[in-house]
């Protein structure tokens, strides 16, 4: 329907639609909504299982996505932590603890020892420990003259009864059966 009146701004005539839903269209739409939730709703309660099909698929396919993009940092990240060690030698530091390591390789103490976790399957101190025992292992040969606890200060153990217990862990045997089968092999060679 068409109304004549002038707008007061634009002194131009304005049209006013009769395309307008009245109140009773506006009405009607809400409650059809208003219906198909709470059809949604009782189809869902009653067939819970129709909807934790695609919520299992969904995640499945998330957490394969995660996974192989959480593989693929973590193996750049383990090569990162060991070209680390191998160069900054924390190991050596005899208070070494995760938060400090963390802090050098510019990670939070929770995904250091997340990666530590995944790539190396050990526990932190584990982990440190294998570098040290390493360490030790090369210092017994190449310093003969220097004592088995000598050889477990310098390689950052605090006690030589823990530099015993990591070594036997790592190498199976004690330091001192360690430069003894390697200089008998010296001298046998």
């Amino acid at each position: 329907r068409i109304v004549d009146a002038i707008d007061a701004e634009s002194n131009r005539p304005t049209v006013e639609s009769s395309r307008r839903c009245p109140p009773v269209c506006a009405v009607s739409g809400a409650v059809l909504v208003l219906g198909v939730l709470t059809w949604l709703t009782l189809i869902a309660l009653l067939h819970p299982d129709m909807f934790r099909r695609v919520d299992r698929s969904l995640e499945a396919a998330r957490l394969d996505r995660n996974a192989a993009d959480q593989a693929r940092d973590d193996q750049v990240a383990r090569a990162q932590l060991e070209a680390y060690m191998k160069a900054k030698q924390p190991y050596l530091e005899p208070d070494i603890s995760l938060a400090s390591l963390a802090h050098g390789m510019a990670m939070t103490p929770r995904e250091l020892s997340g990666l530590i976790n995944r790539a190396f399957s050990v526990h932190f101190f584990d982990f440190v420990n294998r570098y040290r025992v390493e360490y030790a292992k090369d210092m017994l040969l190449a310093a003969p003259r220097k004592t088995v606890l000598e050889v477990a200060f310098a390689s950052g153990f605090n006690s030589k009864s823990s530099f015993n217990a990591a070594f036997r862990r790592h190498a199976v045997m004690s330091p001192t059966e360690f430069r003894a089968a390697r200089s008998t092999s010296k001298l046998a060679g």
